[in-house]
């Protein structure tokens, strides 16, 4: 179980306040007894309670003498610092163990070669465990018996080295990355039959009129425009039909229209109508949603082509910067990078997220529209109730835009940890209407629509149809419960719950800083802000009651409130991503975040995003809301490794009166009374997730984090059992498996 944090009235710990300034840990029993303990000279003293290894050709490592390490209870202390129990078996038994190659490639490029985002993205990372001795910095002393280069580790101790070519910790461009390099995918080889598997893709026709072979001409010369002289011949010959693009088309919408986040407007599009640019990346994005590789490869040049287009012809003439279709099939390839797997995408996307930005910021699409509300009459007909239509259409595009732009600036934030750049407070726009007013495939549904709503109970009796922005729901919650029937409900949720999000990171931003310090910032201040934020959190709860939630809207509620009460950060530096130095620092920080109530709120949560994904539909659980789960399986594996090694720990022995280690406590569940108790250490109860086993639900312990990892990652590609799942949520899949592996044979 894991070790908690000792409620009021309970007796003081024997260990010694911890010095901030060095933050270093020592043991109890020592520190009471001022009993320093024999120095650690010996492999056998090291490796007490364990068998010696006998694999060749590595012998047992010696700690160098002039350490001065202690053994208590099972617990390993050198030079001052912390180390769990189980650091023994890399130390001594397992470190000569080959049997467990581990491979970590940071999760957004993580798992099988990459040969779809990128041809020389290579992926090919050598072998790693993610809890060496070598990421911890333990100074062993290869015997002159062995054969141990310490220049050239074992794979064990080979974590920091990995993660720093990870997609998250940098990327190292070769001469092969360039502007062209994908060019080979743009044409179709002659076996691939690209629309048949396009058409059985598509469950229904979603735009009544088709693609023309003129319009798909346009899309070949964007391409061509861009494209290396020596390429044009054979790009020009082999590029896909207007057929396949038509079915590339109607498979985007397909999609789109079922998401939340819908915004670009069905009714009125009209693909030989459009700019070539924004055809290009709506063909792109369909392409990647295709279960066949080659078809991906082809979306994916699509938005390379289009990158490159973008910059010509905006500095052909400066005012495409404010045409709507423009910006939308710009803000639409940075989706298509941000989630595609390939670490360069990734990085591209991140750089050039700001431009976009930028451009509707500049263009004034933050602030509330200086235009009159457009609303029909009920005497509204023919040609001037379409007009009325498209103009109100075209307002709500920019508006929708700009709220997507937002919530895809939040989600780059929480998945590359990373600074938000729109803030909340800047979106004066008022929030977005109904989805039924704008998904209304004509003018007279789109009126009837319109005029068949009562005003809101709170409206403003001068101008009643003013919806609220988002800075008023911050200032007041309840504003979301008045006004659900004349807001996209669903989507304006998700709205709010990003700009939490913005909260929360401004308050780890300022955690960071202070921790530890004795400088001008307040712990009291720091703290009475957590509680604004959970506050704020419990509210949006209170007036999110009806409609209910969708599962879209309950994950990233969940997934907001889990990060409150964990530093992400910090949890992926103690799972081996960054050196051995910071691996070290974040073994101390992970040791107060398990003794505090916060680790047992975060996993809670965890638990909770679990559920969430547990309901999402087939074929829906992908970027964003795969990284969530991944979050919520990292906070699950922090907890259970974290607390199996602190078990042995005297000082972190748990206080509470009342034990039922053998009556489960579900994670995924409804809240219970049982659940206060365990955060609050009243009772101690045996923490778990729903498990199917043989047809029969079981608890999946977290102090078994590798079955916890395979429970979460069978949930997501279960999710995707009927077809093959987008590259990213098959490498987080791997990803969580591998860490639960690796966890196993720490323990």
């Amino acid at each position: 179980m894991a070790a908690s944090s000792p409620v009021a009235g309970a007796s003081t710990p024997l260990t010694p306040p911890v010095d901030s300034s060095t933050r270093r840990f020592s043991f109890a029993q020592n520190a009471a007894t001022g009993n320093a303990g024999p120095p650690m000279t010996t492999p056998n003293m090291l490796t007490a309670g364990h068998p010696t290894p006998t694999a060749e050709p590595f012998a047992q490592p010696v700690i160098d003498p002039s350490l001065h390490a202690q053994s208590v209870e099972g617990v390993l202390e050198l030079e001052g610092n912390f180390y769990p129990a189980f650091f023994r078996d890399f130390m001594g038994e397992n470190a000569s163990n080959q049997s467990y190659p581990y491979y970590s490639h940071g999760f957004l490029d993580y798992g099988r070669p990459n040969s779809v985002t990128d041809s020389h993205e290579s992926t090919d990372f050598p072998a790693l465990d993610l809890l060496s001795t070598e990421c911890f910095n333990l100074n062993l002393v290869p015997t002159a018996s062995t054969q141990f280069d310490h220049r050239n580790p074992h794979p064990v101790a080979l974590g920091a080295e990995a993660f720093q070519k990870s997609s998250l910790a940098s990327w190292e461009p070769t001469s092969q990355d360039h502007a062209w390099c994908e060019e080979g995918n743009l044409s179709l080889p002659d076996h691939v039959d690209g629309a048949a598997e396009t058409r059985r893709l598509c469950d229904r026709r979603t735009v009544r009129t088709p693609l023309t072979p003129s319009s798909r001409d346009k899309v070949l010369a964007l391409v061509l425009e861009v494209s290396r002289r020596e390429s044009i011949t054979r790009v020009a010959s082999a590029f896909p039909s207007y057929e396949l693009c038509d079915n590339l088309i109607q498979l985007f919408f397909d999609r789109h229209t079922k998401q939340i986040d819908n915004w670009l407007h069905l009714g009125t599009f009209q693909p030989n109508d459009v700019r070539p640019e924004l055809i290009t990346a709506i063909a792109g994005a369909g392409a990647i949603h295709t279960s066949s590789l080659v078809v991906q490869k082809l979306g994916y040049a699509l938005q390379e082509s289009l990158r490159n287009a973008i910059p010509l012809r905006l500095e052909e003439d400066n005012t495409r910067s404010r045409l709507l279709e423009f910006n939308q099939a710009y803000f639409l390839q940075l989706d298509i990078r941000l989630w595609s797997s390939g670490k360069r995408k990734v990085e591209m996307a991140e750089s050039l997220m700001q431009p976009g930005v930028t451009m509707l910021r500049r263009a004034r699409r933050f602030r509330r529209s200086a235009g009159c509300l457009i609303m029909p009459h009920p005497e509204d007909e023919g040609p001037e109730l379409d007009r009325k239509w498209r103009a109100w259409v075209e307002q709500e595009a920019r508006k929708r835009l700009s709220f997507h732009a937002f919530i895809h600036d939040a989600q780059s934030s929480l998945t590359l940890n990373i600074n938000p750049l729109i803030s909340y407070a800047e979106l004066a726009l008022p929030l977005p209407c109904p989805s039924d007013v704008w998904e209304a495939a004509d003018a007279v549904t789109w009126k009837r629509r319109r005029l068949g709503r009562e005003p809101p109970r709170r409206a403003d009796p001068s101008f009643p149809e003013r919806l609220p922005s988002l800075p008023e729901i911050l200032q007041d919650m309840s504003l979301l419960a008045d006004f659900a029937n004349h807001i996209d409900i669903q989507l304006s949720r998700l709205i709010v719950l990003h700009a939490l999000w913005a909260l929360v990171w401004e308050h780890r931003q300022l955690n960071t800083i202070s921790s530890g310090q004795s400088g001008p910032w307040s712990g009291l201040v720091l703290s009475s802000r957590h509680r604004e934020i959970s506050v704020a959190i419990q509210e949006f709860r209170m007036n999110s009651v009806s409609p209910p939630m969708a599962p879209e809207v309950r994950l990233v509620l969940e997934c907001v409130d889990m990060h409150l009460f964990m530093s992400l950060d910090e949890l992926q530096l103690y799972a081996g991503k960054e050196n051995k130095q910071e691996a070290q620092q974040a073994i101390r920080s992970a040791r107060h975040w398990i003794e505090s109530p916060h680790s047992k709120q975060a996993v809670w949560h965890a638990g909770q995003v679990v559920r969430a994904a547990r309901n999402f539909r087939l074929r829906t659980l992908r970027d964003f809301y795969a990284i969530a789960v991944y979050h919520a399986s990292l906070a699950f594996w922090s907890f259970g490794v974290m607390s199996r090694s602190m078990e042995h720990v005297p000082a972190s022995r748990s206080t509470v009166q009342t034990r039922h280690p053998d009556e489960n406590l579900f994670l995924d569940h409804d809240e219970t009374s049982c659940l206060q108790e365990w955060i609050n250490d009243v009772a101690a109860f045996s923490p778990c997730l729903s498990a199917k086993s043989d047809h029969w639900m079981r608890g999946a312990s977290l102090d078994d984090p590798a079955e916890i990892m395979n429970t979460i990652g069978d949930i997501l590609m279960q999710n995707w059992r009927q077809e093959r799942a987008p590259l990213l949520v098959e490498n987080l899949g791997q990803l969580m498996k591998d860490l639960g592996r690796a966890a196993k044979r720490g323990g």
